[in-house]
């Protein structure tokens, strides 16, 4: 009926603009609540927010339909509640951090609290506590780091020394003789003299490049490395112990202390028998999930 009023009042030129001579009709405010309609769709949206405690409810329809008006009246008669019209582009985390601000305004100022303005800071101002932020979180990074390198290069060095020392001329070798392999193997796939080595090289090369966008490469190299660095460690653990066995230089201090002071071998190998029986029972008392209390602190073995 609004339709063809209006159209009937615009007479022979249609493109002209609608100057309304009166309001009775209610064109002056379409969102007033006594032009508001009881329909279906109010209804059902009443019926739904009575039978939900929380969730979602979508409200769909033409332009102009009366969509806003039916969630205004939805929020006007909630106890709580904030509408926010969503711009037609928008950054999601801008429109989400406004919207929080919006609902945390409104919240305070229902608890009776007036909420403080906001005051954009400079660019300087930003970039001063980017950087304070970032030297906040490498000030304590290097309070574990450092100690931690300093510790272990202190303890390690003496070995390290002594290993260089020992291996680095046969180890020099060792590079040395694999480089000068891969290099003839190159210059020989280079030159064409061998077809098979070629033809694998370029299916590798193929494949490769086709595995840039799988995620299959990186889990299976993921479950290999989770899958293979305990048993790594373990076996380290093992040769480490074994190595003490097989060295020279520890057989024959033995041999020395078992014939010169043989309670002196005999207290050492009981203090190694003794950690690891002390190492297999906190072990064995971990996995059995004990928990005790210890004044305020409770104590997990685990």
């Amino acid at each position: 009926m609004v339709a063809d009023l209006v159209r009937h009042m615009l007479g022979d030129d249609p493109d002209s603009l609608f100057i309304p001579d009166d309001y009775e009709w209610g064109l002056r405010a379409p969102r007033a609540p006594g032009f508001i309609i009881e329909n279906g769709a109010r209804r059902q949206l009443e019926r739904k927010l009575t039978q939900l405690e929380d969730g979602t409810i979508a409200v769909c329809g033409p332009r102009g339909a009366g969509k806003s008006t039916l969630l205004e009246q939805c929020v006007k008669k909630a106890g709580f509640g904030v509408i926010v019209q969503a711009p037609a582009t928008y950054a999601p985390h801008d429109f989400l951090l406004s919207l929080s601000v919006q609902l945390c305004e409104k919240y305070m100022r229902a608890r009776g609290y007036e909420p403080t303005g906001f005051a954009r800071l400079s660019p300087a101002r930003r970039a001063l506590r980017r950087i304070w932020l970032q030297a906040k979180r490498l000030s304590r990074w290097a309070s574990f780091a450092v100690p931690a390198t300093a510790l272990v290069v202190l303890g390690l060095s003496a070995s390290v020394r002594s290993f260089y020392k020992q291996y680095a001329t046969s180890a020099s070798d060792a590079a040395r003789a694999y480089a000068s392999a891969i290099r003839h193997d190159v210059t020989v796939i280079w030159q064409g003299h061998t077809v098979v080595a070629s033809l694998a090289v370029t299916i590798g090369g193929i494949i490769w490049w086709k595995s840039r966008h799988e995620a299959w490469l990186a889990r299976m190299l993921g479950r290999l490395w989770m899958c293979g660095i305990r048993p790594t460690g373990l076996l380290l653990a093992w040769i480490s112990a074994t190595t003490l066995l097989l060295d020279g230089q520890i057989r024959r201090q033995a041999l020395n202390l078992h014939t010169t002071q043989p309670e002196a071998l005999y207290r050492a190998v009981g203090y190694a028998g003794g950690l690891l029986l002390v190492g297999w029972f906190l072990r064995f008392v971990r996995d059995l999930e004990v928990e005790f209390p210890l004044g305020r602190w409770r104590i997990i073995l685990e």
